[in-house]
């Protein structure tokens, strides 16, 4: 790819505004070959982050969140065809609503149709954890997956990864995962 680098000489290209979901901060972070544009915005008021698309010559939309009003979610790539969208959103709320460890799944927004919560891959038991909890949704347990990449069949590919803290003890030593994977999903 070096090689194939141009360097063009002379003014900028144009650059367009495509503005907030409410908020003061929006983020493209993928494009569409018709130049649909899909990333994340703050809403009016300043929360939650929420996943956009932003087809050409049509105001952004909100994607939404598997939490409904109050989740956060991040659209990080769209198909070639702009048919598909992928990301991540907050599970519905199951369980301790104050737990403090969010946790993240893989998701997927199809132009026609429902969006998809596509999980994690880590859903059993990791042991056993303080008051002899060993329930993969219990608060001391944090497991995520983001969409990285999707193609117009809604084949999405991304990681997930899984942390597990007996007594909750998260700190700067828990930076990286006990286990981090790729995963595919045909969705």
């Amino acid at each position: 790819y070096k090689d194939s680098l141009v360097r063009q000489e002379g003014p900028f290209a144009t650059i367009e505004d495509l503005g907030t979901l409410g908020g003061t901060i929006s983020q493209g972070m993928g494009v569409a070959l018709d130049g649909t544009v899909v990333g994340n915005s703050l809403s009016a008021g300043g929360e939650p982050l929420r996943a956009f698309v932003s087809p050409t010559s049509y105001p952004m939309s909100d994607l939404g969140s598997f939490r409904s009003w109050m989740g956060r979610s991040t659209a990080t790539a769209v198909s070639p065809s702009g048919e598909y969208v992928a990301g991540w959103s907050e599970p519905a709320i199951s369980g301790d609503a104050g737990n403090i460890h969010q946790t993240y799944h893989a998701a997927l927004w199809p132009r026609h149709g429902l969006s998809r919560d596509l999980g994690t891959i880590y859903s059993g038991p990791m042991g056993t954890g303080c008051a002899g909890t060993t329930n993969p949704s219990d608060p001391h347990t944090l497991s995520l997956s983001w969409a990285k990449a999707v193609n117009d069949s809604g084949v999405t590919v991304g990681t997930s990864s899984w942390w597990y803290d007996p007594c909750g003890n998260y700190g700067p030593d828990d930076l990286f995962p006990e286990r981090a994977h790729a995963f595919r999903s045909t969705g």
